[in-house]
């Protein structure tokens, strides 16, 4: 009995040094369960729940997630860093505040009809953004359309397939209407009914006008595509709707008349070249009387003459000197030569021609009386006006103007502006910005530098002139005595050493 006695006492004693305990490091979020940490009979790994509705009266160590805060991967989340789950919808806005204050873990993401469908409960809810709709699985919002089939060969109105409140089914219409998904037919195509059904078909298109006395060319009236006015035309050309005049008819103010009563110009109705003379050997006019018989043309080029032929109808005549005919290809002329200044060496000059052709250039210095050298001596020149740059390459800095020659090389009578001079008064470049001022600086201060040395040597007693200012000094004193006797020969003297030393 003492024995076990003992026993029992040795148990307790132990007992009571050592108790058992919940082991590990305690979420501040979170609470204990009820009696967890009670009756322990060995020692606990502290374990963390969601709520204290899942503690287990059973189990020990047990902690729950305070109220606003939720268990994610073993720590207690504040409610506040919820988040909805799950994909984000396309074309669609989340519902009002739908994406704060989750009341727990888990929530995901869903589509509703519309806003209108939002629900005050339910969070991360999404509904459909504007000119879309929620599909038929609920899981995408789409865009409304223009649907049916298309019409051939038609277009749409601009922006009629967007901004859609609903599908809405294409039409075919002959103007643009507030409507949305409306076509009209492309160009050269019209509007039919065909078989109850609406369709582009391609146009019909004529000749506007007929003349008498006159036939139609072949197949002018044919592959139009518009209708085209009838013209009257000598010769058939790429154009359609042209007419001739029948045989023994004659083209005149518009109208075919007989060729024996239409007054015309005779064969001196031209342009005339330089040389030539007239009217020559031509007739002024066929069928009828010139109202000047025996009319001058004058030798320069551009001098017009006009007469009239007089009949029935009266017809205006002109004859015109010309080098060539302006149509001609080997017409030659300068039409324009503008020059502005780039910089202080770089001129820009804008050339234009009558036709392709080379440009001798040159330029002429007015202060210096001489030509001065370029980089280039020939330009393109054609039919449109062009740029280029010129550089002068031994520009004198003052001079003030200069002339630009442009001339065509070939001076035959094909040459019509066959040179042109143009200046330019020269814009001059700031000096004070183009100077180096510490290149400058620099040579002053040197030049400074130089008269002090200079002025050192040349300047400093040399020891001859010690030498020389001794000789006096004795000289001074010998005559001293000779004319003051002793006592003032030497103050005197004192006062002279008193001199030399400190010059000394």
């Amino acid at each position: 009995m003492k024995k076990i006695f003992c026993l029992l006492t040795l148990i307790f004693f132990l007992s009571s040094v050592y108790s058992f305990e919940c082991l590990g490091v305690v979420d501040s979020n979170s609470l204990m369960c009820k009696d967890s940490n009670t009756n322990l009979d060995q020692n606990y790994s502290i374990s963390l729940i969601d709520s204290y509705l899942d503690c287990n009266i059973k189990k020990k160590c047990e902690w729950y997630c305070k109220s606003g805060y939720y268990l994610d991967e073993g720590k207690c989340l504040s409610s506040s860093e919820l988040t909805c789950e799950g994909s984000v919808p396309q074309n669609a806005t989340m519902c009002p505040n739908d994406n704060i204050n989750l009341p727990r873990k888990g929530i995901t993401n869903i589509l509703v009809a519309s806003k209108n469908n939002c629900s005050e409960t339910r969070k991360c809810q999404w509904y459909c953004n504007e000119f879309h709709y929620l599909g038929a699985n609920s899981k995408k919002c789409l865009p409304f359309v223009c649907v049916g089939e298309d019409f051939e060969n038609s277009l749409m109105y601009y922006n009629d397939d967007t901004k859609l409140d609903s599908n809405i089914p294409k039409e075919l219409v002959d103007k643009n209407t507030a409507r949305k998904c409306e076509y009209y037919c492309k160009d050269h195509y019209q509007i039919e009914v065909i078989n109850g059904v609406r369709k582009c078909v391609p146009k019909t298109y004529f000749c506007e006008g007929e003349f008498e006395n006159a036939t139609m060319f072949e197949n002018d009236n044919e592959g139009l595509e518009y209708n085209t006015i009838s013209v009257l035309s000598k010769t058939n050309t790429l154009r359609k709707c042209e007419w001739s005049c029948n045989e023994g008819y004659f083209i005149y103010k518009g109208e075919c008349v007989l060729k024996e009563k239409a007054p015309s110009c005779g064969t001196a109705n031209k342009d005339y070249l330089i040389e030539e003379d007239f009217p020559g050997k031509e007739d002024l006019c066929k069928n009828s009387t010139p109202s000047i018989k025996e009319p001058m043309l004058g030798e320069k080029i551009g001098s017009i003459t006009r007469w009239t032929c007089i009949s029935d109808i009266n017809i205006d005549c002109r004859a015109i000197r010309v080098g060539v005919r302006e149509s001609s290809s080997d017409f030659n002329s300068i039409l324009e030569v503008t020059l502005n200044q780039k910089d202080k060496n770089t001129l820009l000059i804008s050339i234009k021609c009558s036709n392709e052709m080379n440009l001798d250039i040159s330029a002429f210095g007015e202060l210096i009386q001489k030509k001065i050298e370029l980089d280039k001596n020939q330009l393109d020149c054609n039919s449109q006006l062009t740029t280029h740059e010129i550089i002068l390459k031994d520009m004198d800095f003052f001079e003030k103007t200069i002339t630009i020659t442009t001339s065509i090389k070939e001076t035959t009578k094909n040459c019509l502006n066959c040179e042109k001079k143009t200046q330019l008064n020269l814009v001059k470049s700031n000096f004070f910005q183009e100077t180096n001022w510490v290149l400058i600086g620099g040579l002053v201060l040197f030049m400074i530098i130089v008269i002090f040395l200079m002025n050192f040597i040349f300047n400093s007693p040399s020891e001859e002139d010690y030498e020389e200012d001794d000789s006096k000094r004795d000289g001074f004193k010998e005559d001293s005595y000779k004319e003051n006797g002793p006592e003032e020969d030497y103050e005197e003297e004192d006062y002279k050493e008193d001199y030399f030393e400190e010059f000394q």
